[in-house]
C-alpha cells in the first residue's frame, strides 16, 4: 500500500518510519502528512460515509419505561356518602360546606369513599370528621344521587342515622363552615342543593319508623348489601 498504510477506520496506522513529510524519526513512528489532522485521541473516531465499515450509527440505550408513552390520566366519577342524622326531637344535622363544590350550601355530613373502605365505614368516618359526633346508629340508604357540577362528578349514597338523645353541641370540621340541628319546619329556609328537600322528607319518614328505602339485610356493619322496602312516594314530593 505504499509507504503509508491507512487503517480500516480512515486514520493512519503507526509504523516504524521517518519524521516530517514522510521522514522516519528516532522512535520509529511515521510523522503526519501536511493537511492531515493528528490522531491525538484514537477513541474519538469520526467515520464518514463509504468507509470500510459503512455509515456509523450511535445507539442510545434507555430503560424501557422511558421509551414507552406516558399513561393517560382519565377523570373518573367519584363515589361519595352523605348521612342524615336525626336527634330524638326529629331535627336533622346539617353542615354548611366550606369548600367547592356547592360551597355555602347545607347538606348532611359526608364526603368521598376512600379506596378499600366500605360505604358503611365511609359514612361513619365522615360524620365523625365533619362534626365530631359519635354514638349514632346508622340506618338504611334513603337515596342515591348523581351530581355533576363545577367540574365535579359524584355518585352520592345518602344514609339515614339517629341518636337517642338531645342534639349535642358540635364543632365543624375542616371542610365545614357551620353546623346546625334543623327542625323539619325550617328546612326550606336553608340553602339546600337541588333535590335534597324531598330526600330530607323521605329520611324523616324513615326515622319515624315508616318502612322504605334500602336496608342492609346482611347486618354485618361493613359491606352494605341492600334490600328494598317500599314507601309511599306521594307524601315525599315537594
Amino acid at each position: 500500500m505504499g509507504r503509508s498504510s491507512r487503517s480500516a477506520l480512515g486514520g493512519f496506522r503507526p509504523r516504524g518510519g521517518r519524521t516530517g513529510d514522510g521522514a522516519r524519526g528516532r522512535d520509529g513512528v511515521r510523522g503526519r502528512r501536511p493537511g492531515v489532522p493528528s490522531q491525538a485521541g484514537r477513541g474519538a473516531v469520526h467515520s464518514r460515509p463509504g468507509g470500510a465499515f459503512g455509515p456509523q450509527h450511535r445507539h442510545h440505550h434507555r430503560p424501557l419505561a422511558l421509551r414507552l408513552p406516558a399513561p393517560v390520566s382519565v377523570p373518573q366519577p367519584a363515589i361519595g356518602v352523605s348521612v342524615l342524622v336525626f336527634d330524638r326531637e326529629g331535627r336533622v344535622l346539617l353542615v354548611q360546606r366550606g369548600r367547592p363544590p356547592a360551597q355555602g350550601t347545607w347538606h348532611g355530613p359526608g364526603g368521598r369513599l376512600e379506596v378499600g373502605e366500605s360505604l358503611v365505614e365511609a359514612a361513619r368516618r365522615e360524620v365523625r370528621e365533619e362534626t365530631g359526633l359519635t354514638g349514632f346508629r346508622l340506618g338504611g340508604i334513603v337515596a342515591v344521587v348523581e351530581r355533576r357540577t363545577e367540574g365535579f362528578h359524584y355518585l352520592i349514597v345518602d344514609f339515614v342515622a339517629s341518636i337517642d338523645r338531645a342534639a349535642p353541641d358540635l364543632e365543624p370540621g375542616d371542610d365545614a363552615r357551620a353546623l346546625a340541628w334543623v327542625a323539619p319546619a325550617d328546612w326550606a329556609a336553608y340553602d339546600l342543593p337541588e333535590g335534597l328537600l324531598p330526600i330530607l322528607r323521605r329520611a324523616h319518614r324513615l326515622w319515624q319508623g315508616v318502612r322504605g328505602g334500602l336496608k342492609d339485610f346482611a347486618g354485618g356493619g361493613t359491606d352494605f348489601i341492600a334490600e328494598l322496602e317500599e314507601v309511599d312516594d306521594e307524601s315525599d314530593r315537594g
